[in-house]
């Protein structure tokens, strides 16, 4: 039996470049929303925890349940392993830059 691995090692010089792949692997709206859902969710567990002085399981549910679905999302629709696995730094800041560019109208979900 003949195996084939299509995997490509990919390299990125800067951010951009990165930024640029990130979203080729986030291309379908249910995953971006996800994305934005998740990332929503853990800034209001953020803020929760920082209104009830320091809830700690606020503060520790926020990025166990903001990643949690974001890496949902990427898995059932996209059917991909999530960036963040390889790329983690770079993962989060495409993140954060993704759901700006949604709330601020230069994405769409």
């Amino acid at each position: 039996m003949v195996g084939l691995s299509l995997r490509l090692d990919v390299k990125f010089s800067n951010f951009n470049e990165f930024y640029i792949y990130y979203l080729s692997k986030h291309m379908h709206l249910w995953t971006r929303r996800g994305h934005v859902a998740g990332t929503m969710l853990a800034a209001v567990l953020l803020l929760l925890s920082l209104v009830k002085r320091g809830s700690v399981a606020c503060a520790v549910g926020a990025p166990i349940l903001g990643y949690g679905v974001a890496w949902a999302s990427d898995v059932a629709v996209e059917g991909i392993t999530p960036t963040s696995f390889n790329h983690p730094w770079w993962s989060f800041r495409a993140n954060m830059k993704l759901v700006k560019d949604v709330l601020c109208g230069e994405q769409t979900v």
